[in-house]
């Protein structure tokens, strides 16, 4: 009994013991910040980015709270990839993150806790069983480097489009700037072009546009004329190529055909025979070791009570899991076949066949 009440006082510490105390202040702060969600000043931005010449939309919410807590929240939708991340601070300096990666198949959970001077203080990674501590520095450096390029650029589109008047200004200058340059006609730039000097002296003072201009223009003219009607050469003659290809496997296949039709009987494509023969093959060998009955169930894949172990095997194969109860007079065995994933990512099964002294006494649809 006194073993008993010391394990239970006990727990209390060795759980506590899990945690440093960075990560249990962390902790503290963070419920401390998602207890002001209420009462937070948020604002939302969204953009349209390339990387890497794929398109992607991005959504990005910055929040300020009471007691000098912030956060941002970051949707980013790729091809077939979507991230969702959430970034805590306190006077401005991140103290934890939490992202979520989703591919559609596979998920990965990755949390990064940071000390006051902003080195890691812990990361958990979690694949989808379980979080998983990162000890290794490089596993480390690389995590934090790509956690964080999603908060810089969500930072960096925060402050382009939160200050739109600075944006604005910005925009004025630039096209004022063409425009004075286009009233002074001042074509300076045209000299830093590395061009021949005789193309140089083709420019007209008393004209805004120099002569080279007209003189390219003609030239771009004539090479994409010739350019669209090569590519026009060239997919007309993909597409014979294509033509020519298709009709000489059409051929092909009738040959074996033909020639199938005279060996066997039947007219079918080398593919097709091969596949015929396995299963007269496995047929065969079913009904020469089970009988004819018997032999042809199995091979449809049907089962019946009465069926022995070895017969249900060579029916539906190893199973994905097996419970076996053994008594004094019998042993009940329950085979389970055809595994799917729930939405809980548990495996589950369609089939259980009941056994008892490896001879089957049931089975049911699950």
């Amino acid at each position: 009994m006194k073993k008993i009440l010391l394990t239970l006082l006990c727990l209390p510490l060795l759980s506590y013991a899990q945690h440093s105390d960075r990560v249990l202040e962390i902790k503290k702060m963070y419920k401390e910040t998602i207890s002001y969600n209420k009462k937070g000043d948020c604002k939302t931005i969204s953009w349209i980015e390339a990387d890497d010449g794929i398109g992607y939309s991005s959504e990005a919410v910055k929040c300020r709270y009471p007691h000098n807590y912030s956060r941002i929240s970051l949707s980013l939708h790729l091809d077939h990839y979507f991230i969702s991340g959430e970034y805590y601070f306190k006077n401005d300096n991140l103290y934890f993150l939490y992202n979520n990666h989703d591919s559609g198949h596979e998920q990965e959970d990755v949390r990064i806790y940071f000390k006051e001077n902003g080195e890691i203080e812990k990361i958990l990674v979690d694949y989808g069983d379980g979080n998983t501590k990162v000890n290794d520095r490089g596993e480390i450096a690389r995590i934090k480097q790509n956690e964080l390029r999603w908060l810089d650029t969500a930072v960096k589109e925060l402050n382009i489009q939160l200050n739109d008047s600075k944006v604005i200004i910005e925009k004025k200058s630039v096209l004022e700037e063409e425009k004075n340059l286009i009233a002074e006609n001042d074509f300076s730039w045209y000299d830093k072009l590395p061009l021949p000097k005789w193309y140089r002296n083709l420019t007209l003072d008393d004209k805004p546009a120099p002569k080279w201009l007209f003189y390219w223009g003609i030239f771009l003219f004539i090479f994409l004329l010739f350019r669209n009607e090569r590519k026009s050469k060239r997919r007309a003659a993909d597409a014979k190529a294509r033509a020519k290809e298709k009709e000489d496997q059409a051929k092909a296949l009738e040959k074996q055909k033909d020639k199938n039709e005279k060996e066997t009987g039947f007219r079918e494509s080398n593919a097709a025979r091969d596949g015929r023969e396995k299963e007269e093959q496995k047929m065969k060998k079913l009904t020469d070791e089970y009988g004819a009955k018997a032999g042809w169930k199995i091979f449809n894949k049907k089962i019946w009570v009465g069926m022995t172990l070895a017969m249900l095997k060579s029916c539906k194969g190893f199973p994905g899991d097996i419970k076996e109860t053994v008594y004094k007079t019998k042993t009940k065995k329950q085979y389970f076949y055809d595994p799917y994933k729930n939405r809980q990512k548990n495996t589950k099964y369609k089939l259980r066949v009941d056994l008892e002294n490896d001879i089957v006494v049931g089975f049911k649809d699950l």
